[in-house]
């Protein structure tokens, strides 16, 4: 009887560890394919090709339909940031909620019907968005009315954004753009990049804190990087095989790539790649890479693939587009709130419960007045030199 507890403990083990050494089909609801995908708080937003979106609270278990005000239900994209979810759609459509996916109102005035936003970035107060036809998009009011946004770039064909440090970054056909906030237009930062599409960017530090951006090509195994903000890029696809590729994300110090073969994985900043396929039924396009605290995941072959994080040599996050929660106190607050934070604050950013912006600081003080807000419920964003922290508080 002993002996049998044994090896069934023994196998109950080996099957978990096997679980979490590879990557593992979730269960997704009968008909649906998966087309795009997004964490946030390791909640998962999944968009289908004709089902509209889905979100689950339990790694990918379960999952609830999250369609009401969705017209068009071919989701391409999905951002978070903040408390505000958007989802582009075909035909031009964006979507946007402020209750977790609860409910969606339009928000693509000004865009146009026959393009697709493939990507979008909050930046400098404002929210920008990639289309496959009409260049860069650019709203001041939380997605309400859009404009183009086109100014320094030469063609319209846009597939990426990438928000790096105080920098924002575009990949528009064969180019990288950075943005020029002061005069409001773009600069080609592409000295290096071959002649073959940018489909994404992402970015990490490395262990002294310097910050490493990589710009893949979906027409190539091209993948290049750029220690100095863009300024030159070299070529880092050493072990990639010769099929495009179509997702980069970085999560701690690794940079996953997804390609027609699967997810390859880059420890040394590209210098050589390893390929961490193993459990993938078949060879088929990897997009959407997206970490969760724990887990990564993977659009491949019409499902939704993850794989732990520790089986992939990933044991702390250090990168800054991470996320953290934030402690105010006190709270509720009435005149002044206080941030325990464990670094410089660079920005703080105060949002209603509607997503509308009420506050914008730029000082390095923890202590921010509130005096003049309204009682109620507010989202707060804080930008420190390496992270950037979410939390709430009550205004009494």
């Amino acid at each position: 009887m002993c002996m049998r507890k044994f090896l069934l403990s023994g196998i109950l083990f080996f099957q978990f560890f096997s679980a979490g050494a590879q990557w593992v089909k979730c269960p997704l609801p009968a008909g649906v394919y998966p087309f795009s995908l997004a964490i946030h708080t390791d909640t998962i937003y999944l968009g289908t090709i004709s089902n509209g979106l889905y979100r689950s609270v339990n790694g990918g278990t379960s999952w609830t339909e999250i369609n009401t005000g969705i017209v068009n239900k071919q989701i391409w994209t999905i951002y978070c940031t903040g408390n505000q979810i958007f989802a582009a759609a075909a035909n031009g459509n964006v979507y946007r909620s402020s209750n977790g996916g609860d409910s969606w109102v339009a928000a693509n005035n000004g865009i146009s019907s026959t393009t697709i936003i493939k990507s979008f970035a909050a930046f400098d107060g404002k929210l920008f968005a990639a289309s496959t036809n009409k260049g860069i998009y650019i709203s001041g009011d939380n997605g309400n009315t859009w404009a183009q946004h086109n100014s320094g770039i030469t063609g319209l064909v846009a597939s990426t954004l990438l928000v790096a440090e105080n920098d924002l970054f575009a990949g528009v056909l064969q180019l990288v753009y950075k943005y020029d906030k002061a005069g409001q237009t773009w600069i080609s930062k592409s000295n290096g990049i071959p002649n073959n599409t940018v489909t994404c960017l992402t970015g990490l530090k490395d262990n002294s804190q310097n910050l490493k951006l990589f710009a893949c090509s979906g027409n190539s195994k091209d993948v290049e990087r750029s220690d100095n903000k863009g300024e030159s890029w070299v070529m880092a696809n050493n072990g990639l095989p010769n099929v495009g590729v179509v997702s980069l994300t970085a999560v701690g110090t690794s940079v996953f790539a997804g390609n027609d073969y699967g997810v390859y994985q880059t420890t040394d900043f590209g210098n050589n790649w390893t390929d961490v396929s193993t459990g993938f039924q078949l060879a088929s396009q990897a997009g959407f890479i997206t970490p969760s605290s724990t887990d990564l995941y993977v659009l491949q072959g019409a499902a939704l693939w993850k794989r732990s994080l520790s089986a992939l040599g990933i044991t702390g996050l250090n990168n800054h587009l991470r996320e953290q929660k934030l402690t105010f106190f006190p709270n509720p607050a009435e005149d002044f709130i206080s941030v325990e934070m464990s670094e410089p604050v660079v920005k703080t950013e105060i949002y209603s419960l509607s997503g509308s912006l009420a506050g914008q600081y730029t000082t390095g003080n923890h202590k921010i007045e509130i005096k003049s807000l309204q009682t109620g419920l507010y989202f707060v964003k804080v930008y420190g030199a390496t992270t950037i922290s979410t939390g709430r508080f009550v205004k009494k």
